[in-house]
């Protein structure tokens, strides 16, 4: 029997699901496939799992890409110019390298402004303590017309009791943790659907109670988060900032970027404003501390439906982006950009290929195809079944492209 090394190190979590790499035989170029066998709780480590954002990409994806994209000889930081909510930016600190996000959603903002900074857990909990101490529903005689759809009149008064006192509280990092907490219950404590993208009513969900949601919802970042803080500093800057990926250049001020990690929405897939209405909703009264322009979010890239004007404004924006990055890169730097093809009519749009000319005519260079196949399955977690879009040339495929200026 073999002895157990004892100086060999076991791997950090978000190391040991990064994606399975297979080259694949194609002449001049450098094609891969990324294939990702794991179920969504094991890639929900640490902060990942704090705010559920509809439509992000894989955390070892953006780990990937910084493992083999990143030139650390640089030092200078890593941006994502749709930066959802902070994927990439939880990624960049588990490896201690700077980073920062654009985004139109002050939801986003908030995300990762609560995954990536250090707070006092005890002073979360201490908080936490006074909330429950404070919460008094009261009864709502009239509910307006989005609390009667979407909730029990009981879940509206325990709902508005918990924003009441948040809204009082100090602007402090913990209070916003506390924010994130509130607003990744309101799925959860609706008539909605919890897993579905765009919220729909099902008839069949049971009431949770709006305190007990809240609590152990608290209870449960405030263990990821202790984790997340043994693993990374406190000192290196991750930031994700109000704007548009076309005007990156004007909301971002700091050293340019060795490597740009770029996720934006697929086409034809959903527009992001009508997925969180609840969640805007219920977070009006948090808005500000978040973002000075209020309601910036409106102006969102439509994405969905795929309509002939719609992509054209579409793969315009795309550009515009772009050029932009191009503009805030020095010679050698890496742009990588998370993408998939969409069918509109039955009829595939070839996505990835129209962005690689698109970028290409730009001035970057490509430098690699990984194509990427998830697993999915059944049930809440278990997403096992492998879906492979690569082996059939007239198929949409998910990729992550990969240029050089």
């Amino acid at each position: 029997m073999l002895q157990a090394d004892f100086f060999e190190q076991e791997p950090q979590i978000w190391e040991k699901y990064l994606p399975i790499v297979e080259a694949v035989d194609v002449p001049e170029q450098n094609v891969n496939i990324w294939d990702i066998p794991y179920t969504i709780r094991q890639l929900a480590y640490l902060t990942h799992s704090h705010f559920r954002y509809y439509g992000k990409f894989p955390s070892v994806v953006a780990g990937q890409i910084i493992d083999e994209y990143y030139d650390k000889a640089t030092a200078r930081p890593i941006l994502d110019n749709f930066c959802g909510s902070g994927t990439t930016l939880v990624e960049a600190s588990l490896r201690e390298i700077p980073s920062f996000g654009i985004d139109v959603s002050w939801l986003a903002v908030m995300a990762s402004r609560v995954k990536t900074q250090h707070v006092e857990t005890s002073k979360v909990s201490e908080l936490l303590r006074e909330v429950e101490r404070a919460y008094s529903p009261s009864p709502v005689e009239e509910l307006q017309p989005h609390e009667e759809k979407w909730f029990e009149q009981s879940a509206v008064s325990g709902l508005k009791s918990i924003q009441g006192i948040l809204a009082e509280m100090d602007a402090a990092k913990e209070s916003e943790f506390l924010i994130c907490a509130f607003l990744a219950i309101i799925r959860r404590t609706s008539r909605a659907f919890d897993a579905e993208v765009r919220p729909h009513i099902n008839k069949e969900k049971r009431q949770r109670d709006p305190l007990q949601a809240f609590s152990k919802k608290v209870r449960e970042m405030v263990d990821n988060q202790r984790e997340y803080q043994l693993h990374t500093s406190d000192s290196i800057d991750h930031k994700c900032l109000l704007g548009g990926a076309e005007v990156a250049s004007h909301v971002y001020s700091g050293e340019s970027p060795s490597l740009i990690i770029s996720h934006p929405p697929y086409l034809n897939a959903f527009n992001y404003a009508p997925v969180f209405k609840l969640e805007y909703l219920w977070g009006e009264p948090f808005e500000e501390r978040f973002a000075k322009e209020r309601s910036y979010y409106k102006k969102e890239m439509i994405a969905h439906p795929a309509t002939e004007s719609n992509s054209e404004r579409y793969f315009n924006l795309l550009r515009a982006a772009y050029t932009e990055s191009y503009k805030m890169q020095q010679v050698g730097d890496s742009l990588a950009i998370v993408i998939g093809d969409c069918t509109r009519h039955k009829k595939l749009i070839p996505v990835l290929n129209t962005v690689t000319e698109m970028v290409s005519e730009i001035g970057y260079t490509p430098v690699a195809t990984n194509y990427r196949t998830t697993h999915y399955g059944t049930g809440k977690y278990a997403y096992n079944t492998r879906a492979d879009y690569h082996n059939d040339e007239s198929a949409k495929k998910d990729g992550i492209l990969v240029f050089r200026k």
